[in-house]
């Protein structure tokens, strides 16, 4: 949030810090896939592999290589949890670092952190440093 956005007076100065925290992170916006992309998120502990179908509402077919989600599953992405418990959400933004909440048949899942993100199959984040090459 902007430092001198008149709102910021009415947030508690711990949420304000989480949020300030968050600006400078890098973020994949969901609404700026095409149908048809394959997103491939990896948290601590699982794989999920999302086609997109319809990437302004978020919407996916999911499955994982974990516990929870075991064949495609219509799902929705709804965003990124800045405090980690589903409250608090980025809508339609995945981070590094932070658990991305979707919505499926039975209801609101949060996801580990996510650790690493690709898109039809080129990593997108963490965003990669190119080293300096020497001509």
């Amino acid at each position: 949030m902007n430092e001198e956005h008149p709102g910021r007076a009415h947030i508690d100065p711990r949420l304000l810090n989480l949020m300030d925290e968050t600006d400078g992170l890098s973020w994949l916006f969901v609404d700026k896939l095409k149908k048809g992309d394959v997103l491939e998120i990896q948290t601590l502990n699982t794989l999920y592999t999302m086609k997109v179908v319809n990437p302004f509402e978020g919407e996916v077919l999911v499955n994982s290589n974990g516990k929870t989600i075991t064949e495609e599953t219509p799902a929705y992405i709804w965003g990124t949890t800045l405090t980690g418990n589903g409250n608090m959400i980025k809508l339609g933004k995945i981070a590094v670092g932070l658990r991305l909440v979707i919505f499926e048949g039975r209801g609101q899942i949060t996801l580990s952190a996510t650790q690493e993100v690709r898109v039809n199959g080129e990593k997108v984040l963490p965003k990669s440093v190119n080293p300096t090459r020497e001509p």
